[in-house]
């Protein structure tokens, strides 16, 4: 749903299209690092791309945007940067919230992922607090 309103606002969406590599131009004439992760590759310029057809070229960018999901691809094969959290695994939605309070206030779980399993009729007693 996110990929074709992307392409109704008047981004340029590919479907069936599978990215092979990234080129990237070096930040400020150099590579980047920011502490203990992976060496910042730059920001990514172009992408060579291949279909099941056998089809295949090159695209040129100013914005990139990895809609690849859990699969990562800027955050596995460059950044190096990925990390799982095996209590999200099967999770089908995770958001961030603005001035929400926070959970567990004044406990020991402060602050830790609240998930609700629905069920039956408790999907109509559901509320936000």
């Amino acid at each position: 749903m996110m990929f074709r309103h992307a392409g109704k606002s008047g981004a340029k969406i590919f479907d069936g299209v599978k990215v092979n590599t990234l080129d990237f131009v070096p930040l400020n004439g150099k590579h980047a690092t920011s502490g203990s992760r992976a060496e910042v590759p730059g920001r990514p310029v172009s992408a060579t791309w291949s279909r099941k057809d056998g089809s295949s070229g090159l695209i040129k960018f100013e914005y990139l945007i990895d809609a690849s999901g859990r699969a990562g691809l800027i955050s596995t094969k460059y950044l190096k940067n990925r990390k799982y959290n095996q209590g999200l695994k099967n999770v089908a939605n995770w958001g961030y919230w603005k001035g929400a309070r926070q959970y567990g206030e004044g406990t020991s779980r402060q602050g830790v992922p609240l998930f609700r399993a629905l069920t039956g009729t408790s999907i109509a007693r559901l509320r936000l607090i």
